[in-house]
Parts: C-alpha cells; sequence; structure tokens
C-alpha cells in the first residue's frame, strides 16, 4: 500500500489542510484589520495553534496594537467588525500585553508557547522575552516536535 494512500496519512493530510485553511481564515482577517487599524503583531493562539481543534473550536486571534481604542464599545465594535464566524480577537497594547505576561495570563502564555504568529514576530518576541520551550511544541504545520529545540516564544506561520 503507496504510504500516501494509507488512512491515517490520508487523515492527517486532511488534518493539516484543515488547520492551514484555519490560519488562513485569521491571516485574512488581520490584513482586513490592518486596513482600519495599525497591526503590529498578529498570532493565533489555542487549540488551533495547538493543532487540537475540533469542529467547535474557534480560532482565537490575538492583535497587538497601540492605536487601540480606550473604551472597550469602541475597541470591540473595531475587532468584531467585518469579523468571520469562528473567529475569536482578542487585542491589547504592549503595556496590556506585557501586565497580562507579567500575572501569568493564559493567553500571554499561551501566545509564547504555541502561538503561531501570522505578523510582527520580531515585536512579540520583544515583548514576551525568553520563554521555556514545550518538549512537544507543534510546528506550523501541525506536526509533533518531541524534545523540540530551536529558539522558544511563538513559532512563525508559513504563509503567503
Amino acid at each position: 500500500m503507496e504510504p500516501s494512500s494509507h488512512p491515517l496519512s490520508r487523515a492527517i493530510a486532511r488534518r493539516r489542510r484543515e488547520r492551514a485553511a484555519l490560519l488562513a481564515l485569521a491571516r485574512d482577517y488581520v490584513d482586513a484589520l490592518s486596513a482600519r487599524l495599525p497591526v503590529d503583531a498578529a498570532a493565533v493562539i489555542g487549540s488551533v495553534a495547538r493543532g487540537d481543534f475540533n469542529r467547535w473550536s474557534d480560532v482565537d486571534v490575538v492583535i497587538l496594537s497601540e492605536a487601540l481604542p480606550d473604551r472597550l464599545p469602541e475597541r470591540l465594535e473595531l475587532l468584531f467588525r467585518d469579523r468571520p464566524p469562528k473567529l475569536e480577537p482578542w487585542a491589547f497594547t504592549a503595556q496590556e500585553l506585557r501586565a497580562l505576561s507579567g500575572r501569568g495570563d493564559p493567553r500571554a502564555r499561551e501566545l509564547a508557547t504555541d502561538g503561531v504568529v501570522l505578523c510582527g514576530e520580531g515585536r512579540l518576541a520583544e515583548l514576551l522575552g525568553p520563554q521555556p520551550s514545550s518538549s512537544a511544541a507543534t510546528s506550523t504545520d501541525g506536526a509533533s516536535k518531541s524534545g523540540a529545540t530551536g529558539s522558544p516564544g511563538p513559532k512563525r506561520s508559513s504563509s503567503r
């Protein structure tokens, strides 16, 4: 039996395509948002970033911008305008992200360890600093890398 025709190989390939489509959805959202807001950095976190998503999972996107409105209603209106279904935006200024990181907020921790960077990789690394690397990090194609080495922190998404 050809390796590519094995049911497990087909399932893995399908799963990678599903994840790539969800990452593309996030990337398209960030591109559209960038027309209305200067985006310093963006990354996908949560189950899509880790690769353990299911059909009910949303796509959590962290956006970093110094131009975010201070008032929550205006911030939410900006983030949720033209937001595709299944996409959950989380937006912070650098100061807010530093504060979250300092408090051990799970979003900041996931951003540092499992985040799939869509743009602004250097800015995120600068804000989050060195992070302990995971023993089973997930690559941008969804494959597990046991004993992953290399630079800790958010992973760069393979993109256009």
